[in-house]
């Protein structure tokens, strides 16, 4: 982006400079072709523009979409450990938890 940016920058010099200069045949015939190439950088400037665009859109709408799914995930995750840890006891754990070091339970001591 950064490239076409400075070769739109460069073309825009060279079509004023040419523009401003031309008094004859020659000069006017490279006038139009400079101001020809400039119109060329300018539109694909704005085709990458337009693919930006596009990209952003879609990383706006997933990140739309997964920041909803993640609240969602996030409820039904508090919601399923609260009801698991209501219904298991510390006997529970003592028995069952392979990882001790990531068990709430143990790591606190209530085994």
């Amino acid at each position: 982006m950064h490239d076409a940016v400075r070769k739109v920058d460069q073309a825009y010099t060279a079509s004023r400079d040419a523009i401003m200069k031309a008094n004859d045949c020659d000069s006017i015939y490279t006038a139009a072709k400079n101001y020809a190439y400039l119109k060329y950088r300018v539109v694909r400037l704005q085709y990458y523009l337009e693919i930006m665009r596009s990209h952003i859109d879609e990383v706006s709408e997933m990140n739309e979409r997964c920041g909803a799914q993640i609240v969602g995930f996030e409820y039904e995750l508090v919601d399923m450990m609260d009801k698991f840890f209501a219904s298991a006891d510390a006997d529970y754990h003592s028995g069952n938890c392979r990882t001790k070091d990531r068990c709430y339970y143990h790591q606190h001591g209530i085994v």
